[in-house]
């Protein structure tokens, strides 16, 4: 269920994007070429999957010692104010454990700084650092509320019933970012995070991802 909604919702992004008239409807209205295209597209949308190991699980738990504990789906819709320093939007991510014993779904808002801009401009002292920089290097964070589903293994608890955990989620990233093509509308993005507590007490999950960034306005 968690994932259809994940589903559904990674759908509506591009479909969002496209109702708010933003996104080029011909060849002729993104014809921007590399000189003329900018650091960061004030409108983004970003899809990520990836891989997660839970820290805190116990060993009898694991589905093996070598193998990643969940699988992880995030997508991002937002923009980016300060001339393209700043990146704030909405966020919706999915982690599932491989065995199907459990499953996390966490909306929430995002906030991340382009360390690669306030580098190049020397923190806004001068002008717009060049578009065919090679790469982004970002960090942030998202606040958000984890809904889990959870049921122990039926070796361990037999007949054991679902329960369901909602609780206040810190996801804190780096992300790395290679925008590619003459517009360099599109970026590939390879992401590390860890999903914490609100008072940074613990460790819930690590995550590696990598997906697509697409980026659109003026």
């Amino acid at each position: 269920m968690r994932r259809a909604i994940f589903v559904l919702a990674a759908l509506a992004l591009p479909r969002l994007a496209w109702a708010q008239g933003e996104l080029p409807s011909s060849p002729e209205a993104g014809d921007v070429t590399k000189s003329q295209a900018p650091f960061e597209y004030p409108h983004a949308v970003r899809m990520l999957v990836g891989l997660g190991y839970v820290p805190s699980l116990p060993s009898d738990d694991r589905s093996s010692k070598y193998l990643p504990d969940n699988t992880v789906m995030t997508a991002e819709i937002g923009g980016h104010p300060l001339s393209g320093a700043l990146g704030t939007g909405f966020s919706v991510s999915t982690a599932m454990d491989v065995r199907g014993l459990w499953s996390v779904l966490t909306p929430g808002l995002f906030a991340k700084l382009d360390l690669t801009y306030l580098f190049l401009t020397g923190l806004w002292t001068y002008g717009p650092p060049p578009p065919d920089f090679p790469f982004r290097l970002k960090v942030g964070g998202r606040l958000g509320v984890g809904i889990s589903q959870s049921t122990r293994p039926s070796g361990d608890v037999p007949n054991a019933s679902t329960y369901v955990l909602i609780r206040p989620e810190l996801l804190d990233f780096v992300d790395i970012e290679w925008p590619v093509g003459e517009e360099r509308a599109y970026s590939f993005v390879l992401r590390g995070a860890l999903d914490t507590p609100v008072n940074l007490s613990s460790v819930f999950r690590w995550t590696v991802s990598a997906g697509v960034s697409y980026g659109w306005g003026q």
